[in-house]
C-alpha cells in the first residue's frame, strides 16, 4: 500500500499512514473551538463581507461531483490545501458542509482510488473516472432535521453535502495531462470547460527545488548531498531536467495547461498566499470551483499543515549563493514566461530581471500600493493568458 504526498510514492509505514491521520484528525477536532451556532443568513452575511478576489463560477449540477485539479504544485503547499479543502477546518466542526465541499481521504481509501488519484498511469484515468462517475459522491442537499447534530431541528443550521471532488496529484504539468484531464468522464450534465477547475501553487522555483532536493534527503536517501545535487542540476547548458524540471519549470507547466483548458478555469495561488490569508484562499477557491464559502473558524494554518517538510532530525539543507545564482540562471526565462502568463509580479521574482530592468521595475514599483498598505501583494488571480 501507498500513500503519495507532494513528490513522492511513500510505503504505508514509512510516514503517516491513513489510520494515523484520521486519529490526528479526530484529535484537532476534539480541541477545536467550535463557534456559538449561526443562522445561515448570519453565515451568508459574514462570508460576503470578506473580500472577492475572482468571479463566482457556476456551481457543477446537482448530484454531479465538480472536478477540481492541481497544477503542478509539488512542494508549493500542495499537502496544504488539499488537506484544508478536502478535510475542513482541522479535520472536522464543518458549519457549511456536512464533512467537507470535497470528496474527504477516508471515503477515497474505500473507493481504492487513493489519497491523491497520483497512480502510475496505466491505472491512474481509469480508477479516477470510477470516482468522477460515482452518482453517489456528491449529492448537493440539506442534511435531515432529525439529524443528532442539529439538536434545535433548526432548519437554518441545515448542511450542504459535498460537491466536489479534488485530484491532489502535484505532478501534472504537461500537455498530454492536460488533454487526459479533459477527457475524464462526469455525471450527468457535466461540461469540462464550465465544471473542470484547476489549482495552480507557485513558488520560486529556486526554493522549490531544493526543497524537494530535501524531501528525498528526509523521506528516501539521507546519504544524498544537497548541495551537491543542486550543483549537478545547475551544471551543463540544458534545462533541469526529470519531475524536478518538470514542477520548477512553472512558465512551461502553465503554458501548457492554457493551451488545452480556458483561462477562466485556472486559479494562480502563490505559495505565500497561505501564510498571510489563509481564509481569502479557501474563499477563491470556493468561488473559482463554484461551491458555497466557509469559515476556517479558530483553526490556525498551522494545524492544516501536516506535510511540514521536516522527517525526523534531518536538519534542512540549503545551497550556496554561487549554486543558487547558477539555478537562478537555468529558470529566469521560464519566470519570465510566468509572470507575462499570470500578468502579475511575484513577490520573489525580482532575481530574474536583467540590473537595468531591474531598476526600471524598482522605480515602476515605488510607491505602488494596494488598499492594504502592502506594495503590490495579490492572492490569487486567474492568469491573463497571453505570452
Amino acid at each position: 500500500h501507498y500513500y503519495y504526498f507532494d513528490d513522492g510514492l511513500l510505503p504505508l509505514g514509512h510516514h503517516t499512514t491513513f489510520f494515523q491521520q484520521r486519529s490526528r484528525r479526530r484529535q484537532y477536532s476534539k480541541s477545536t473551538t467550535i463557534l456559538g451556532k449561526k443562522t445561515k443568513q448570519q453565515q451568508h452575511d459574514q462570508q460576503q463581507q470578506r473580500r472577492v478576489h475572482v468571479k463566482r463560477a457556476e456551481s457543477p449540477p446537482p448530484g454531479t461531483c465538480g472536478q477540481v485539479y492541481l497544477w503542478g504544485g509539488g512542494k508549493s503547499g500542495s499537502t496544504t490545501v488539499w488537506y484544508t479543502l478536502a478535510w475542513g477546518p482541522g479535520g472536522s466542526s464543518h458549519q457549511t458542509y456536512d464533512s467537507g465541499p470535497f470528496l474527504s481521504q477516508h471515503l477515497m481509501e474505500d473507493l481504492d482510488i487513493g489519497k491523491e488519484g497520483c497512480r502510475p498511469k496505466r491505472d491512474r484515468w481509469e480508477r479516477w473516472t470510477k470516482l468522477t462517475r460515482n452518482e453517489t459522491v456528491c449529492k448537493i442537499r440539506p442534511r435531515n432535521n432529525d439529524d443528532s447534530n442539529n439538536d434545535n431541528n433548526d432548519n437554518s443550521l441545515l448542511l450542504l453535502q459535498r460537491t466536489h471532488v479534488m485530484n491532489g496529484c502535484p505532478r501534472h504539468t504537461s500537455v498530454e495531462d492536460a488533454k487526459a484531464i479533459m477527457n475524464v468522464e462526469g455525471g450527468p450534465g457535466y461540461n469540462h470547460h464550465n465544471h473542470t477547475k484547476f489549482l495552480m501553487l507557485v513558488r520560486d522555483p529556486v526554493e522549490r527545488l531544493v526543497s524537494q532536493l530535501n524531501f528525498i534527503v528526509q523521506r528516501y536517501d539521507n546519504s544524498m548531498n544537497v548541495e551537491q545535487s543542486a550543483q549537478e542540476h545547475a551544471g551543463g547548458d540544458g534545462p533541469v531536467e526529470g519531475l524536478i524540471g518538470d514542477l520548477s519549470y512553472q512558465g512551461r507547466a502553465l503554458s501548457n495547461l492554457l493551451s488545452v483548458v480556458p483561462k477562466q478555469n485556472v486559479l494562480v495561488i502563490p505559495m505565500e498566499s497561505m501564510s498571510r490569508d489563509m481564509q481569502g484562499v479557501v474563499d477563491s477557491v470556493m468561488d473559482h470551483v463554484g461551491g458555497e464559502r466557509w469559515d476556517l473558524n479558530h483553526t490556525s494554518t498551522s494545524e492544516t499543515q501536516l506535510n511540514n517538510g521536516k522527517e525526523g532530525d534531518v536538519p534542512y539543507a540549503t545551497v550556496t549563493n554561487e549554486t543558487r545564482d547558477a539555478l537562478r540562471g537555468k529558470f529566469r526565462e521560464d519566470v519570465l514566461l510566468l509572470e507575462r502568463l499570470v500578468g502579475k509580479r511575484f513577490s520573489w521574482s525580482e532575481w530574474a530581471y536583467e540590473k537595468k530592468e531591474k531598476e526600471e521595475e524598482a522605480e515602476r514599483r515605488s510607491g505602488v500600493e494596494n488598499d492594504e498598505g502592502q506594495r503590490e501583494f495579490w492572492l490569487v488571480t486567474t492568469p491573463k493568458g497571453s505570452q
